[in-house]
């Protein structure tokens, strides 16, 4: 197993005015308690927590659930809702899946629990598990729960489930020792990606985080050093965030990003504090990473944390895939912490556990928009490489419909650069032969237009 820095001693190049117009906004008058889960469903905005009113012209009376319509809050179809919360949704097709830990009435004798379908009416009670479920996610047209159950009315399900959606039960995907709670799912070539708190799966040595091939559990290298909350597929890599601050033998504060071949990177540059390594999410040991999302070729994070990389980041920062991008003061409540991420008609929306954004009130959800001065620079070059991880010869295809020409740099870690040739549209090759083993920063700079992305040197 490698382990490296991502590259990012490049800045993204920011078109910069004067314009300095406040981007955080209140979402109506948001909820008297905290929020966990965002989806976008039926083109409306659903929101689910441990509330029981939000605040629109009037006040809702509405525990756990409600919709958001970009005015206002509405009352879902049901409000019988109890227990502790909302903790997570799936949208899937025209299906929308409810998870947490919860109890809902399905007739006058039968509750559904835990886990809920609905797609216009509520869906039945098989669904139903014994305890929280933390994630959900689709995996070869199957339906995967994630959670702290061990049981259904089927029969024993340790932490992870695969839906039988011809019986209709749920499928317990381990027969051996699963020593702790399933907090995030995700697919990434062509596996499912599990993570927590276990340090085992199905019996299997894991450390916090796992793969599935529909058949057998795989570590990923050495694991991460403790627990895992949230995963996300963003620019060809796995991200995975949590309390963790290593990654085997290596720090890795809270975050980390892995690639296909189970290698783990740095999400930022060598950056200390007091002489220790702080590269990555908040150096402080009581931080923690949260939740994901990706929007508008970004990788938004959202947590409880001050900083990232030494960038003032208060529970909410951005990383473009080479640094990270502070967003205003960020989450400004004391102890204010970021649980749900999502992206809605152009606007990053964030539920957590808080009453003020950039000083601005906003009790428990906000909705966050770029400044209108600030835009990533793009091109229309087009670009493909190949084979990646390369051994001694490195490809770039290069499309664009002006025919333009101009130069390649490979750079290394610390910025330096170790290759510079010229291009022209269509097929060029590098010969990187005498790199040595690592990631490598890759710029391709046209007439007026630069394109970055990476590469890996493996012999």
């Amino acid at each position: 197993m490698k382990i490296s820095n991502i590259l990012c001693t490049l800045a993204a190049i920011f078109i910069l005015n004067s314009s300095n117009a406040q981007t955080f906004s209140p979402v109506a008058n948001g909820t008297n308690s905290d929020i966990y889960a965002l989806a976008v469903y039926n083109s409306q905005l659903w929101i689910g927590g441990e509330f029981t009113e939000c605040y629109s012209s009037d006040t809702i009376i509405s525990p756990m659930l409600t919709i958001f319509d970009g005015s206002n809050f509405n009352l879902p179809t049901d409000s019988g809702w109890s227990g502790g919360g909302i903790t997570n949704f799936l949208v899937n097709t025209t299906n929308l899946f409810i998870g947490g830990y919860f109890s809902l009435p399905f007739d006058s004798i039968t509750d559904i629990n835990n886990l809920v379908k609905y797609n216009g009416t509520w869906g039945d009670t098989a669904y139903s598990l014994n305890n929280t479920v933390d994630a959900m996610i689709y995996y070869n047209g199957n339906l995967y729960a994630g959670g702290a159950f061990n049981s259904t009315d089927s029969g024993a399900v340790n932490y992870i489930a695969k839906w039988d959606s011809v019986n209709h039960v749920w499928a317990n995907v381990t027969t051996g020792v699963t020593n702790g709670e399933v907090r995030a799912l995700e697919v990434f070539n062509g596996y499912l990606y599990a993570a927590g708190n276990f340090t085992l799966i199905d019996g299997v040595p894991t450390n916090y985080i796992a793969k599935w091939n529909d058949t057998l559990w795989q570590p990923i290298g050495l694991g991460l050093i403790g627990n895992v909350n949230a995963l996300k597929v963003f620019d060809t890599l796995l991200y995975a965030g949590g309390n963790f601050i290593l990654a085997g033998a290596d720090t890795f504060n809270h975050i980390a990003a892995i690639d296909a071949n189970n290698n783990y990177f740095k999400v930022g540059y060598g950056h200390s504090v007091n002489g220790l390594d702080s590269t990555g999410i908040g150096s402080d040991t009581l931080a923690d990473v949260r939740c994901f999302e990706v929007l508008n070729g970004s990788l938004y994070i959202g947590g409880y944390f001050s900083e990232a990389n030494g960038a003032p980041g208060n529970s909410i920062i951005n990383w473009n895939g080479s640094n990270y991008i502070s967003m205003g003061n960020g989450i400004t409540s004391f102890g204010g912490v970021v649980y749900a991420l999502k992206g809605w008609n152009g606007s990053l929306y964030i539920g957590g556990s808080f009453d003020q954004a950039d000083s601005i009130a906003a009790n428990n959800i906000c909705k966050y928009d770029a400044p209108a001065g600030i835009k990533n620079v793009r091109n229309n070059i087009a670009v493909s490489t190949f084979p990646n991880p390369a051994n001694t010869v490195i490809n770039f295809n290069i499309i664009n419909e002006n025919n333009i020409s101009g130069i390649i740099k490979l750079l290394d870690i610390s910025g330096r650069e170790m290759i510079q040739e010229s291009f022209h549209v269509g097929l060029n090759s590098l010969d990187i032969s005498n790199l040595d083993n690592g990631m490598y920063l890759y710029e391709i700079i046209g007439n007026s237009s630069i394109f970055q992305g990476k590469i890996i040197v493996e012999k």
